[in-house]
């Protein structure tokens, strides 16, 4: 693949990776107030964030965004979560790759513990 094409893909798992952040936070509310999006957030915590913690280690989107950026520099672009990476370039805010598995690991419980919730309150 060609670099220009690299840079697109990239852009592209960045992209998804905002995405899935934003509808992430976008769940908190839809959890609460319509009945049928409960069973697809619990799905998209525990297929996204918890399966791939399990079987990769880490975010897939992160191993494929480092690796394509490797391809285009040679060199590793940054080490640990994409979360992290991002937030010190954009916000100047340093967290460490934990620190970003506490939040998500603890955003995603909430997310599941809150469907459970609101499934038995609307039962």
């Amino acid at each position: 693949m060609r670099n220009g094409a690299i840079r697109v893909l990239v852009g592209v798992i960045v992209g998804a990776h905002f995405f899935y952040f934003f509808a992430i936070l976008a769940s908190f509310p839809l959890v609460v107030f319509v009945d049928w999006y409960r069973p697809l957030a619990v799905a998209l915590v525990a297929v996204m964030a918890i399966a791939s913690q399990i079987f990769f280690g880490e975010c897939p989107l992160t191993q494929w965004e480092r690796t394509l950026r490797f391809q285009i520099a040679k060199k590793i672009p940054y080490h640990g979560a994409c979360v992290a990476h991002y937030a010190n370039r954009l916000l100047h805010l340093r967290l460490t790759t934990r620190t970003v598995r506490m939040i998500n690991t603890s955003v995603g419980a909430a997310l599941v513990l809150l469907s459970i919730v609101m499934t038995f309150l609307h039962a």
